[in-house]
């Protein structure tokens, strides 16, 4: 359209309408993993690409259970392991012959090698279970060298006569992240400005220095506009559950700080890349539960049911029964679960006649007295992040409207009307 004579048309827009992107359900997995680079971002939404992208480990354990029960995108950062994972054999494991171990193992495992054919090196044979004994793979010929795939393991046969059924176990510990370490992977996670989401999961065991950590880094990104909350988990039970409780409520007894979740809640869970029964943290599950919901709904709602996939919490006792498998009893009690919860933790409880477990409060490590001692305050809390989105846009629309060519003849006609009152 042409414009009037002496008058010139801009078209303007103030954004009335702006909705900021959201960032419900999105999050980051930061911990080890087999492969990638270390602190650069990978994002994954198909559970079946993990082994070829990212490996296995702790990390990638972590994104596998995100994905596999809240669906959605998640972030990967690997992190360096510095702290490599260790092997510890059986002092009772038969040594004549001996079979040891060689290699870093790339994750936690329980390993049982039990002999199936007797005879000399080479001729005899051998199953071996990573979870303890649930899922058996074998047999397999005993060599100087046999490596167990997906662990970084090698097993070591010593020549010798093997007999059947001698049994030979290892425990293993998971490659960790330095405090320096995870805080690298975290801002690289942060570098990456156009990434939305609303937490960061560290994907591996945590005492009271990573929460400091944490909580610094939490209000390192807010002063950028940032607005994020940390979700972690606690170290992984010993033999007694009362040992457990009173050290973790001693090491979060002097540690306080808004928006850092912490998940003290081990158990044997069905894991979701291999389908193996393994010890693990249920803070990976607890993630998905809360990115696959609204961001009103309490994770520990009970109409959610029990917590998926997870099936006994540790430490248990194994029970023999006349028939079938033996039977797994917890020895962490609802006793042991309110005493957590109301130290600021996230764990779970049992209902008479409910199988599974069920999840406490969502608390973070904030001051009883804090208006964001609970998780969904935090997430209804995107008001934040959406504020600033729309202020950081207005600023560039009262920037463009001041500069317009129509302020000004409007301003000096302002001018002459009040000229014109006074008189």
């Amino acid at each position: 359209m042409s414009n009037l004579p002496g008058t010139r048309t801009t078209t303007l827009d103030p954004n009335l309408g702006i909705v900021a992107p959201s960032a419900d359900g999105a999050r980051v997995v930061v911990g080890c993993s087999s492969l990638g680079a270390v602190n650069t971002v990978v994002t994954l939404s198909d559970p079946t690409t993990i082994p070829q992208k990212i490996g296995v480990g702790p990390g990638a354990r972590g994104v596998a259970d995100q994905l596999s029960l809240g669906g959605g995108v998640v972030h990967f950062v690997r992190t360096a392991g510095d702290i490599l994972g260790t092997i510890t054999p059986n002092p009772s494991n038969p040594s004549n012959p001996a079979i040891t171990t060689s290699g870093s193992p790339l994750d936690r495992f329980e390993i049982i090698v039990k002999i199936t054919t007797a005879g000399a090196l080479g001729t005899s044979a051998f199953t071996y279970s990573l979870d303890g004994g649930d899922t058996v793979l074998g047999p397999i010929a005993t060599a100087a060298n046999v490596a167990l795939p997906g662990t970084g393991i090698a097993l070591n046969f010593a020549p010798g006569a093997y007999v059947v059924n001698d049994t030979y176990l290892f425990v293993t510990t998971a490659p960790k992240a330095s405090v320096s370490s995870v805080q690298s992977a975290i801002r690289a996670a942060f570098a990456a400005t156009n990434l939305l989401y609303e937490y960061i999961q560290v994907a591996q065991p945590t005492d009271s220095a990573f929460w400091a950590a944490l909580a610094a880094l939490r209000l390192e990104a807010e002063s950028n506009h940032r607005f994020i909350d940390f979700l972690t988990e606690t170290i992984p039970p010993g033999d007694d559950p009362d040992a457990w409780v009173a050290a973790l409520l001693a090491d979060i007894a002097t540690f306080s700080a808004v928006g850092v979740h912490i998940v003290a809640l081990w158990g044997e869970s069905v894991d979701t890349s291999s389908g193996r029964l393994e010890i693990q943290s249920a803070a990976a599950r607890i993630g998905a539960r809360i990115s696959s919901n609204q961001v009103h709904v309490s994770p520990g709602w009970g109409k959610l049911g029990a917590l998926a996939g997870f099936l006994t919490a540790a430490p248990f006792d194994i029970v023999p029964q006349p028939v079938g498998s033996p039977r797994k009893v917890s020895k962490l009690n609802n006793g042991h679960a309110l005493t957590l919860q109301n130290a600021g933790f996230i764990t779970g409880f049992t209902v008479v006649g409910l199988g599974g477990y069920f999840l406490t409060r969502p608390n973070s490590a904030a001051a009883a007295t804090s208006d964001f001692k609970f998780l969904m305050r935090s997430r209804i809390d995107e008001a934040r992040r959406v504020t600033w989105s729309v202020k950081r846009t207005c600023r560039s629309c009262s920037s463009t409207l001041t500069r317009s060519s129509w302020w000004r003849p409007r301003r000096r006609w302002r001018t002459r009307q009040r000229r014109r009152s006074r008189r």
